[in-house]
């Protein structure tokens, strides 16, 4: 970076300063009498107004923002230059690299546990074999906190096979050992909220402690299963996560989690076999068991309910939790050990587990003691500054959208398996995940019909970052946004990188609820039934809702996930991306719920009808093209 005006003096003003260390020279990219290196630096919508590039060779590059002088650059290039003159040279790395065959081996090694594929080799695509973002946050998280090997998340879509991986990464320090903390045993332990339970507290409060977070999962048994087998095996799960035998207390006007002991599970009414159920239709009671409102202060957050489908006799199991208790990761944990303790029942024989999980009152205590992280809570508070209001997508209803009613309802639609196959090829293109692609189209969608500039959209995260909780069931869930900016989105390549880096650039930030975030930016007397954002995305990434259970004697039970009827909607338009895999089959659908004070049903047509429309153009994307996002939108909001 050159320059012939003079340089200013150095401002006292402080400003956002981003340094990234390469060592990866790159051969073929070097210049003629010149050493360089590749040097990826952020696009140009980066937060950073200033980044620094350094590597372990002589090459330095800066990086101006819009939002800094030119000559901010240029300054800097010429302090860092006079100190790379005087600067001593390390004597050696202080931590030294494993040979690259253990790395590879580790990572081949974490691959094929977590996709439960033995017969994975090094060469092997992560993608090919069921991969998907969630895996791949827990297989970066277990490498980490277990080897103190580390990887970004975006090397990983860019280097989905173990050896190639293995030349991407990182040492880091080994984590400290925690202290211990003061009443961790399990029987009868009590604990405060976690940072998230406590977020979602207080919107259930503002609600009037409605059903509104209830999860009402139902599976239908498509062979008989033994009702007294499946009631032993559920019992089994309970006993060994003690989050789902939690009662909420209030002690000096504060809520705490307080574990029920083993003893003490025979006083609560937490099952019930379809001999008791009462003779209603079956979608009838279904609505009624989602329609449950939990008393958390003295029952607990579970209820296991059999019934029988009057049209064909089939047994149908009601599994509904509060949410407090059970987040998307948690779901998979628990349909795993409940095949296993199902398996071993069935042979007469208690469950034999590998190891015993963390229990998730613990966790809370740790982040407790912890406390909040002040530079967590910074990054969101900086990212989200300015961001728009929340306000309906579409011209709001006649009815007043100030009020909080969350009553609405749900609609869903499948994606052709032309369309699904084409979306999973563009995230394989732009070495993003399906949630990146299907996150971006939403987005389109939505950009088209409203014509906004910039939409602010709400997601989940998964929270667990210490591979110590990765096998426990918990509520571990935060809920973070993202700002989409369309002005310098002008391709939907460009949206795509976009919403990919912006997810995955927040990850290790993700351990602060959006509650404290919005306390920060508008006050504490911010109303905590509502949210800066109007939309909200997550993907069901191929959960283990349809599947079979093995019995002892081999034969196999199998089931199928029925979808709950959704009267209620916390959020303005909540999308939920549905990736399944049925009897070998893959596909994608999407649920949306909304909220009926804010949307028509002939809005809710549109969204839905634009969204699909949306998602077949950016299938239908020739290998190597980008489109406008202007044409992109255009094609979908057209219905002729």
């Amino acid at each position: 970076m050159r320059g012939d005006a003079p340089l200013p003096a150095a401002s006292q003003t402080q400003v956002p300063l981003r340094v990234v260390w390469r060592d990866d020279a790159h051969a073929a990219l070097r210049l003629e009498a010149e050493e360089a290196s590749p040097l990826p630096l952020p696009p140009g919508h980066t937060v950073w107004p200033l980044t620094v590039a350094l590597s372990a060779e002589p090459l330095v590059e800066i990086e101006v923002g819009a939002q800094l002088a030119g000559w901010v650059g240029e300054w800097l290039l010429a302090r860092v230059l006079q100190w790379e003159e005087t600067a001593p040279q390390p004597a050696a790395e202080t931590i030294a690299k494993p040979a690259s065959d253990e790395v590879r081996e580790r990572i081949l090694a974490a691959f094929r546990e977590a996709l439960a594929a033995p017969e994975m080799g090094e060469d092997d695509d992560f993608f090919d074999f069921g991969g998907h973002s969630l895996i791949a946050t827990r297989i970066i998280g277990r490498l980490k906190s277990l080897h103190q090997i580390e990887l970004n998340i975006n090397d990983l879509f860019s280097y989905p096979s173990a050896a190639a991986l293995a030349s991407k990464v990182n040492m880091a320090e080994p984590p400290p050992v925690p202290e211990p903390c003061a009443s961790v045993a399990t029987a009868g332990a009590q604990a405060p909220l976690s940072l998230a339970q406590q977020s979602l507290w207080k919107i259930y409060q503002a609600l009037g402690f409605s059903e509104a977070f209830n999860i009402p999962f139902a599976l239908r048994f498509l062979e008989p299963i033994d009702e007294e087998i499946f009631r032993q095996a559920f019992a089994d799960i309970l006993l060994r996560h003690p989050a789902l035998r939690t009662l909420f207390v209030t002690i000096a006007g504060e809520i705490y989690q307080q574990v029920v002991p083993p003893e003490m599970l025979s006083r609560y009414d937490w099952f019930s076999f379809s001999t008791r159920s009462a003779a209603l239709p079956l979608r009838e009671a279904l609505g009624d068991e989602a329609g449950h409102r939990f008393r958390l202060d003295d029952e607990l957050p579970v209820r296991i309910t059999f019934l029988r489908d009057e049209a064909n006799g089939q047994q149908v199991v009601s599994l509904l939790f509060h949410h407090i208790v059970l987040d998307e990761w948690s779901v998979n944990i628990l349909m795993d050990e409940l095949a296993h303790a199902v398996n071993r029942r069935s042979a007469g024989r208690a469950p034999e587990w590998r190891q015993t999980p963390e229990p998730f009152h613990l966790f809370a205590l740790r982040q407790r003691a912890a406390g909040l992280n002040d530079s967590h809570l910074h990054f969101w508070l900086e990212r989200l500054r300015g961001a728009p209001a929340a306000t309906p997508v579409l011209a709001p209803r006649q009815a007043d959208t100030e009020t909080s009613d969350p009553a609405g309802g749900w609609t869903e639609f499948r994606l052709e398996a032309a369309v699904s196959e084409g979306l999973y090829r563009l995230a394989r293109r732009r070495g993003a995940s399906l949630f990146n692609v299907v996150y971006s189209g939403i987005a389109a969608a939505l950009h088209g019909l409203g014509g906004m500039e910039e939409l602010t959209i709400g997601t989940s995260a998964s929270g667990r970052n210490d591979a110590r909780f990765f096998d426990t069931i918990g509520y571990f869930t935060t809920v973070v946004a993202h700002r989409v900016d369309f002005r310098r989105t002008a391709t939907l390549n460009a949206l795509i990188d976009d919403v990919k880096q912006q997810i995955n650039a927040s990850m290790p930030f993700t351990d602060i609820p959006i509650d404290l975030v919005e306390e920060g930016l508008f006050g504490p007397a911010v109303a905590h039934d509502r949210h800066m954002f109007e939309v909200f995305i997550q993907i069901h990434a191929k959960n283990k809702l349809n599947g079979a259970f093995i019995l002892g004697d081999g034969r196999e039970v199998r089931f199928r996930q029925i979808d709950p009827q959704k009267s209620e909607s916390v959020l303005g338009l909540q999308f939920e991306v549905m990736e399944e895999n049925i009897a070998g089959e893959s596909f994608i659908r999407v649920m949306m719920s909304y909220r009926a004070d804010r949307y028509t049903p002939e809005q809710v047509r549109q969204i839905v009808g634009t969204t699909h429309r949306a998602f077949a153009a950016m299938a239908d994307v020739d290998d190597g093209a980008d489109v406008p996002l202007a044409a992109l939108c255009a094609a979908a909001v057209n219905t002729q």
